[in-house]
This record gives structure tokens, C-alpha cells and sequence, in this order.
């Protein structure tokens, strides 16, 4: 007999089969060493720290450039004007602010794991870093949580306090979750309400991260997403366990759900090899579905440490920008 798939472990707010607040708090000081990378320009007609392209009298200096009717006198460069005898004027771009809002799924689909952590937890620990890092830059940060039978949204706002609610909201909705059979989630909010309730919060301009196995995500929920993804910058962080990807060796294996235990047997290379066959097609055409909206899908295991592959994720989107 092989070893137990799932283990009940002692959660530590980082590993385990629950979260713990005070595990997702510590992150903020992890949290200062991940620089988010947005995709696009910030529109949004706030301050903040996010350039546009717009010109006008703002805090950084751009560029002098010829003088053209309508520009502020105010603005004309006497040293480059007097040098050329033409006259020039400089411009400036304005800071915009660019809100961050987080969605993150804490259903009973992610209340699994067979190493390290559950799948809930590791969206948990994604959240907080999102949502940390997001403060440290001085964004707004807010979203939705969104459980098996409620979405909690929290109003995006710059402060610990908010964040920090937040939290609170997600390590609530997290230790509501328990074992159920799939048939028993017939009334369970579906992650097409959530994306619905995101895009009524969501108008333009922000930074917006989802967080979830996507298990649930249809065309009414693709739709949603369009309408979102057309004036936003959306960035999908797909949460699974090896698992789902891979059956062990052939064997029969003992599974727990933390009370009760039953055994599962894994069959030969045969059905492993279609079982994962059957996975990828599931998992390309999520990447297909998203991709066709511009939204980029980063699939973290729930043995990764989050706060080294959100790293290297950021870190190629900041390369991809410089080289854009």
C-alpha cells in the first residue's frame, strides 16, 4: 500500500489545510520584494503613481518639443528656444492612479491537496502577496472573496486597515469550507455571479487579478470577462495540485478528507496516460478561452512557494515591457 495522498497537517498559515490571519498579515513583509508589472497605461483621472501617455502639467518632466498652438506659455523653454531661435515648450506626464482589485475563489473545488497545502490556501497566500505589494506602491487595494455561499466585497481603499479586512474576510470565508460531495454544491454562487459583481466594481483603469481553479468558468462567465478585459488590466492566476495533473504509480492509495478515510486505486499506465491527457485539454483550453481576451493565465501548484513564481512572473512581464 502507497502513502497517504492527503494529510491532515497542522497549519502553520502558509502550509496546510487552513489559512491562518496572522500567516497572511506576515506576508507583508515578503510582500516588499514583488513589484507588480501592469500590462497597460493606468486612465483612470486620479492621482497616482502610474504614467500616461496624456501631456499636460503633471509632476514628471517628458520631453521639450516645438511649440505648437494651444500649449501653456507657461511651459515654453527659454534656454532651447533662445539656442535655435524656435520655439519650444515642455511636457509633462501626468500621474494617474491605477486601483487594484483582487478576486479570489474560496470554494469547496479548492479545499483540496495532496502535498504541502490545499489549493484555498495557496489562493489565500496569492491574495495577501497581490494585495501587500499592491499597498507598498500606494494603489488602492479592494475586491471580492467570493465563497460557497456568499461573495464579500470589500471597497478598494489605501490602507492597512483595508487590506487587513480583507483578509479577515478571506480566513472567514476559508474556515467555513468542509468536505462535501460535488452533487451536494447545486446551490453553491457560481464564479460567473462573482465575475458579474466584479464588473459592476470594476470600471476603468484597474489592475484586476482572479484567483481560482476555474473549474466553473463558462461562456456567460467569458462574456463577463470580455466586458471587463476591454478597459482593464485582468491577469488569471490558476491554482492547482499535482494530482490533478499527474496520478501516481499504479497502486492502491488510502485519501482522507481529515475525518473520513477510503482508498483509491490509481490503474496502469493506460488510464494514468488518458488521465492526463484529459487534464491538458482541460487546461490548454482554459489557456485558449483567456488568451483570446488578452488575459494572461499563470498556473501555480499548490507546492510552490507564491511569493517566488508571482516573482518570476512579474519579473517577465517587466521584461516583455521593456522590450515591447
Amino acid at each position: 500500500m502507497g502513502k497517504a495522498l492527503t494529510l491532515e497537517q497542522k497549519p502553520s498559515g502558509l502550509v496546510g489545510i487552513r489559512t491562518r490571519l496572522d500567516g497572511l498579515i506576515a506576508l507583508k513583509s515578503a510582500a516588499e520584494s514583488l513589484a507588480l508589472a501592469p500590462n497597460r497605461k493606468a486612465t483612470r483621472q486620479l492621482a497616482g503613481p502610474y504614467q500616461t501617455r496624456l501631456k499636460g502639467r503633471g509632476m514628471d518632466f517628458d520631453e521639450v518639443r516645438g511649440y505648437q498652438p494651444g500649449d501653456d506659455v507657461r511651459n515654453i523653454d527659454w534656454r532651447v528656444t533662445a539656442r535655435t531661435t524656435i520655439p519650444h515648450t515642455k511636457t509633462f506626464t501626468e500621474e494617474r492612479e491605477r486601483p487594484v482589485l483582487i478576486l479570489c475563489d474560496q470554494r469547496n473545488t479548492l479545499f483540496f491537496g495532496s502535498q504541502v497545502r490545499f489549493k484555498s490556501v495557496q489562493a489565500a497566500n496569492i491574495a495577501a502577496l497581490l494585495a501587500w505589494s499592491a499597498l507598498r506602491r500606494k494603489d488602492r487595494v479592494g475586491g471580492l472573496v467570493l465563497g460557497c455561499q456568499e461573495i464579500l466585497e470589500f471597497k478598494a481603499q489605501r490602507s492597512d486597515k483595508a487590506v487587513l479586512k480583507m483578509l479577515a474576510g478571506l480566513d472567514q470565508l476559508n474556515r467555513q469550507l468542509q468536505p462535501t460531495n460535488p452533487a451536494d454544491d447545486s446551490n453553491r454562487v457560481g464564479f460567473t455571479e462573482a465575475l458579474t459583481d466584479l464588473r459592476r466594481i470594476a470600471k476603468t483603469g484597474n489592475s484586476i487579478y482572479l484567483i481560482s481553479d476555474f473549474c466553473d468558468l463558462n461562456q456567460d462567465g467569458l462574456r463577463q470577462l470580455y466586458e471587463i478585459s476591454r478597459h482593464n488590466s485582468v491577469t488569471a492566476f490558476g491554482v492547482f495540485d499535482p494530482l490533478e495533473r499527474e496520478l501516481p504509480p499504479d497502486g492502491i492509495y488510502p485519501i482522507s478528507n481529515g475525518t473520513d478515510q477510503t482508498q483509491i486505486a490509481t490503474g496502469g499506465s493506460t488510464r494514468r496516460q488518458r488521465y492526463r491527457e484529459q487534464t491538458q485539454q482541460r487546461v490548454d483550453s482554459l489557456h485558449t478561452e483567456l488568451g483570446r481576451l488578452g488575459i494572461l493565465l499563470a498556473e501555480i501548484s499548490t507546492t510552490e512557494n507564491a511569493l517566488d513564481a508571482l516573482g518570476r512572473l512579474f519579473k517577465r512581464n517587466r521584461r516583455r515591457a521593456r522590450s515591447a
